[in-house]
């Protein structure tokens, strides 16, 4: 919420897990202690293509229209500094790491993504970010 309030976009919390602006989500998150590691998985919605979206999750457009946004609908900034206002909103005054996969821990994603997720992701689409694959587009 403070690398997008940062950035100029008025997010809010709500429920435990989702962010919104002006009511629609823009961000739903789920986190978890592991073996003293913490995993934070989310999703920032950057833009959005509605016809796209509601066909994916397999809802009417209007619908998607009226409860999710964009942070292209509510700012011109670009992905790179989005990317580096979540960075840095992350990482600070934390004691963090940040390194490559290993090749073990890149041939696990390589396998969940094709037993798991192919369905959703491809090398077209995606763009990997670190640990993360951000995707731009989905088929």
């Amino acid at each position: 919420m403070n690398a997008l309030r940062q950035l100029g976009i008025p997010a809010q919390l709500k429920n435990r897990n989702d962010i919104v602006v002006n009511g629609k989500k823009i961000s739903g998150n789920a986190a978890r202690l592991m073996k003293g590691i913490y995993l934070q998985h989310g999703t920032l919605v950057y833009d959005i293509d509605y016809k796209k979206m509601s066909e994916v999750l397999n809802l009417e457009k209007e619908l998607v229209r009226n409860n999710v946004t964009s942070i292209s609908e509510h700012s011109q900034v670009n992905k790179n500094r989005v990317y580096y206002s979540m960075l840095k909103n992350f990482t600070s005054g934390k004691n963090f790491r940040m390194q490559e996969l290993s090749a073990v821990e890149m041939a696990r994603a390589r396998q969940l993504v094709k037993e798991k997720y192919g369905n959703f992701l491809s090398a077209e689409n995606s763009k990997n970010k670190g640990a993360c694959y951000i995707v731009t587009d989905i088929d």
